[in-house]
């Protein structure tokens, strides 16, 4: 017992000592400041500014240089809110491939073609081919090909190529101004269509503009297509567009080329009930245009303005005459002529002037044709003040043909819309005289 007593008073005096320790606060610990490092500090003492000046490593700002002159375009007075105008955005978002397919929307326009978008294509205006015209950047288009006589095959017109497109519906005539695509920024201009569709339709497309800083121009844009279509007339097509030029300081030059040209497989024709295979001949050829024009202000600013272009056209055919000669054989319809070549020289001076509400133009087409020079002389005059427009045409054309057209536009309340249209023709040579009146209201 008194072994066991011993043994307890021991272990109650170790522990005493423990517990006063351990109520004691813990001792404290002084830490250095930590030193800066040496690889950090010694790697940005390496490293060195940019040798390059800081205002070469900004990026250029988008700079909006003077665009090239642009033809002249007179205003539209239809009656409601169509106007029958299409801007770049408008003709793509139009779902039209071809220049037929849009203005087969126009009232009065009648199209007219034989297949696809490949296929012969014309407008007829209130039933006529014959009274319809197109100018392509103030260039107006002649029907050279002699195998459409004196009708313009619509489908050998690249759609793609405008930017764009004013309809003008005058009383006894169809009149559509067509202008190409044109870049105005510094900054590069670029599109890529790839299409495929019916009739086994594959389609590629693709633009590139640019303004340089001294005001030069460069643009280039082509498109390529082939069609395999059930009643023929079909093929295939490559058509291109190539600009260069300058502006600035209200002057500008630029020298453009357009050329669209293919193959189009023979085609059916319903003379009767029953379609006659081959009716239509292949065709296998080109149409294009070239031109140089010198321009001094746009026609779309205020005050003065004027114009000079040297314009060739050049339509050409290279189809086998061994497949005419079989067509002629086979069918009653006669073969073409074949590795035919027309070409015509077109030279165009504009002037003209926008004074507050007036627009004022004067223009001079000189065709050399068969060793004469043949000139057509017009004038226009257009006056637009809000609820009321007016613009009077006057033109003695390439036959001699003396013309005149009216028209008016008026908007009495914002819910009545009004216009009409006035034509006459007087042929030379004592033809018969044709007059021609529309009216509209929406």
């Amino acid at each position: 017992m008194l072994l066991r007593a011993l043994i307890c008073a021991a272990s109650i005096i170790a522990l005493v000592p423990q517990q006063v320790r351990s109520q004691q606060p813990p001792p404290r610990t002084v830490v250095a400041p930590p030193t800066p490092d040496s690889a950090a500090r010694a790697s940005r003492d390496t490293v060195h500014q940019d040798s390059v000046p800081a205002a070469r490593r900004r990026t250029a700002a988008d700079t909006i240089k003077q665009v090239i002159v642009r033809p002249p375009v007179p205003l539209s007075r239809d009656a409601g809110g169509a106007r029958w105008h299409w801007t770049r955005d408008e003709l793509f978002a139009s779902g039209a491939l071809t220049l037929g397919e849009l203005l087969s929307v126009v009232p009065g326009v009648t199209w007219l073609t034989t297949g696809f978008i490949s296929a012969p294509q014309v407008v007829a205006w209130y039933g006529d081919v014959g009274r319809t015209r197109f100018l392509v950047d103030g260039v107006e288009l002649d029907a050279l090909n002699v195998r459409n006589g004196s009708v313009l095959d619509l489908s050998a017109i690249p759609l793609w190529a405008f930017e764009d497109v004013q309809v003008e519906r005058a009383g006894g005539e169809l009149r559509v101004h067509l202008r190409t695509w044109n870049v105005e920024r510094t900054t590069p201009s670029t599109r890529v269509d790839v299409l495929t569709g019916s009739e086994n339709l594959n389609l590629y497309r693709g633009f590139f503009g640019r303004r340089l800083g001294n005001g030069a121009v460069i643009q280039v844009a082509g498109q390529q297509y082939s069609t395999l279509s059930r009643g023929g007339a079909d093929g295939d097509a490559l058509s291109a567009l190539a600009r260069l030029g300058w502006a600035g300081h209200g002057w500008s030059i630029d020298a453009t080329y357009l050329r669209s040209g293919g193959t189009r497989n023979a085609g059916f024709r319903y003379l009767t009930s029953t379609p006659v295979a081959n009716a239509l001949p292949p065709f296998k050829g080109s149409e294009s245009m070239a031109y140089l024009r010198l321009g001094w202000r746009d026609p779309s600013q205020s005050g003065p303005w004027a114009q000079l272009i040297a314009s060739s056209t050049k339509s050409g055919e290279s189809s086998s005459s061994s497949t005419a000669t079989a067509l002629t054989t086979t069918t009653a319809v006669p073969g073409d002529s074949v590795d035919t070549t027309r070409a015509r020289t077109q030279y165009v001076a504009s002037v003209g002037a926008n004074v507050g509400n007036l627009r004022l133009t004067a223009t001079g087409r000189f065709r050399p044709v068969s060793g004469a020079l043949n000139v057509a002389p017009s004038a226009r005059v257009e006056y637009e003040a809000g609820w009321l427009g007016i613009g009077a045409y006057g033109e003695r054309s390439m036959d001699s043909t003396i013309r005149s057209d009216v028209q008016l536009r008026l908007t009495p309340a914002s819910w009545l819309h009004l216009s009409g249209a006035a034509s006459h023709a007087a042929p030379s040579g004592g033809g018969v005289a044709l007059t021609t009146l529309r009216a509209e209201a929406a």
